[in-house]
């Protein structure tokens, strides 16, 4: 029976190859459905999960390794409460990403946002598979997230999403969640976006319209890049 459950776990993770290595998941098939908000409803008490094409670059987030259940090795968790999740600068360069999202009472609860091949514990929980879904509906729903009244970790790993995804769209977004009046997570949308492109970070610094803390979490990440074009227009603005 022990060896039964073995295979079972490691047949899943190969079956689920296109969503990550998923273990212990019980899955549903919905790639028919290419809108995640279309689901919420279905998956309610569940994870969403799909696909989304990530930008040059991009390291594995939560791609890692440990001894899981004596059986075989695995990284990320979608619930265990104690865990290490962010990306190594080892981590493997990935062309996609996989959205984790958990629904409850109709909102997102908590995402994961993993490399494409990254292994993922399940610990048993329903997961409804949707596969890779179009460009502007993932970015409408990752930016309907970050904007929920319940805010919280799940906006926050949607900024995250943001900054990975492989559309200039996206960097757009993050401005428009940067500047945002009475935004809470605008320093966190600053913050990625600086991730994505140091320009835009030096628009936003420059942009007076903009309020002063707005422009000073601009120039306080421009000063930590490590793109030295950014590095050289800050020094510039700051000996004038």
């Amino acid at each position: 029976m022990r060896y039964l459950a073995t295979m079972l776990i490691l047949m899943a993770g190969h079956v689920w190859a296109q969503a990550g290595e998923l273990y212990d998941a019980k899955v549903t098939d919905r790639t028919s459905v290419t809108d995640p908000a279309k689901l919420i409803k279905f998956a309610e008490g569940q994870w969403l999960a799909f696909s989304l094409p990530a930008r040059d670059g991009v390291r594995s987030p939560c791609c890692w390794k440990g001894r899981w259940n004596r059986m075989g090795e695995v990284g990320c968790a979608l619930v265990r409460k104690h865990e290490s999740y962010g990306t190594r600068s080892d981590s493997p360069l990935t062309d996609k990403v996989i959205v984790y999202a958990q629904i409850q009472q109709g909102e997102v609860a908590r995402m994961r946002v993993v490399g494409e091949y990254c292994p993922v514990d399940a610990a048993g929980e329903q997961v409804v598979w949707m596969g890779s879904i179009d460009n502007s509906v993932g970015l409408e729903w990752l930016d309907a997230t970050a904007r929920s009244p319940a805010r919280g970790a799940a906006a926050e790993s949607a900024l995250h999403a943001l900054a990975l995804h492989g559309s200039v769209e996206a960097g757009r977004r993050l401005y428009a969640l940067a500047v945002e009046p009475d935004n809470a997570l605008s320093e966190e949308a600053i913050f990625w976006l600086g991730e994505v492109d140091g320009r835009m970070l030096l628009e936003l610094a420059k942009d007076e319209q903009h309020s002063r803390e707005v422009r000073r979490q601009a120039l306080f990440w421009m000063a930590n890049s490590e793109d030295e074009n950014v590095v050289e227009t800050l020094v510039e603005l700051l000996t004038r």
